[in-house]
């Protein structure tokens, strides 16, 4: 198909290199031609905005782009450094809360990738926590006694859960209805945790992955009060590739168009910057292969590789050693509710920025 926006989406993709010196890229690139209010759409929606404003301030190119662009991106830059406080308050509360406690937990996600990115610039609006799966009730039970109900934001307002809507959840999705709390932030009004007992959207793990991910565990992550646990780098890695290809390969994330945000894809592009040295990454393929996730591993490294240009001997063999027999899947969606499995025939990179993908998928036999 024709893509009349390709050099609008090469701006974008290369505004989120944060770790790469691209100045004399961008410079070429950044031209009044450009259709801005494209550009600026995908850095708001793909949640990468105060990445950009970052960037094209480090590389002092904001003066000579247009006026509300930038005025939208500082906005943007602004408010994610007010919520980027908030959440450390977050963080802080729970480190409190979770101080001593005995029971294995570790945080996910932005609770600890937040410290990689330039200040203010990676916010989560909750926090994930990993749990057994047999602690489900007692870490329920903790987060009620703290003020939290189980429930769900809605038009900016809580909405109380019903008992079918918690049942369904820990059945189809591996996680609990999200445990909510009001907090005294203007500009962070919710506290929000998820407690995961699943790495991917089947509820019923084939082996104990999660404790062998608890068993490792490290506290790296500081606030204000007490460190908090989160995964291994290597476990972490594995875990953000896993959570990476559930949400980009189910039907149910395509249709509400949360399937392929890009900031998603930068979290692994940052950990690989900053981590994937050749000790790291022959301990990833270890422990890929040593977990049986190679399918989902290779498809958000190597997704993640063609986005942004990662290339190198050591990441190439890596690959290469995880990869699988068959690759039909790569372009796969599979539907669980209707055990259906569809199939798009567009380059990746477009892919990601295709409007309504689920319009372009057709059902394959399996």
């Amino acid at each position: 198909m024709n893509n009349q926006y390709e050099k609008e989406q090469t701006v974008i993709l290369e505004l989120c290199k944060i770790c790469d010196d691209n100045k004399e890229k961008l410079a070429e690139l950044i031209v009044p031609e450009l259709d801005y209010p494209y550009i600026l759409g995908h850095l708001m929606f793909n949640r990468i905005a105060p990445l950009a404003y970052v960037k094209l301030k480090e590389y002092d190119f904001l003066k000579g782009i247009n006026r509300e662009f930038v005025n939208t991106l500082k906005s943007s830059y602004i408010a994610s450094g007010i919520a980027a406080n908030g959440f450390m308050s977050f963080l802080s509360s729970l480190s409190y809360m979770l101080d001593n406690e005995t029971k294995p937990f570790a945080l996910l996600k932005g609770s600890y990738l937040s410290s990689l990115y330039p200040k203010g610039t990676r916010t989560s609006n909750d926090v994930d926590l990993l749990i057994n799966k047999e602690d489900i009730s007692y870490f329920v039970d903790k987060f009620k006694a703290n003020g939290y109900e189980q429930g769900f934001i809605r038009g900016g307002e809580f909405v109380a859960a019903t008992r079918k809507d918690i049942i369904e959840s820990c059945l189809n999705n591996g996680e609990t209805v999200p445990l909510i709390k009001e907090s005294e932030f203007t500009a962070f009004k919710y506290y929000e945790v998820d407690l995961n007992f699943s790495l991917d959207y089947k509820a019923k793990q084939e082996s104990d992955i999660v404790a062998v991910f608890l068993k490792n565990r490290k506290n790296l992550i500081n606030t204000y009060n007490h460190s908090l646990p989160t995964l291994s780098h290597v476990d972490f890695f594995i875990y953000l590739c896993l959570h990476l290809y559930k949400e980009a390969t189910v039907y149910d994330w395509v249709k509400r168009e949360r399937d392929l945000t890009l900031y998603k894809f930068v979290d692994i592009y940052l950990f690989l910057k900053k981590f994937g040295n050749e000790e790291f990454l022959g301990k990833l393929k270890e422990k890929i292969v040593e977990y049986g996730f190679e399918k989902e591993c290779f498809y958000a490294i190597t997704n993640t590789c063609r986005l942004f240009n990662i290339s190198g001997k050591a990441i190439t063999d890596m690959i290469s050693n995880i990869s699988p027999a068959d690759l039909c899947y790569m372009n796969r969606i599979i539907y669980p509710s209707e055990k259906k499995v569809f199939a798009y025939d567009i380059p990746f990179n477009e892919w990601c920025f295709l409007n309504n993908r689920k319009d372009y998928l057709h059902e394959v036999e399996v």
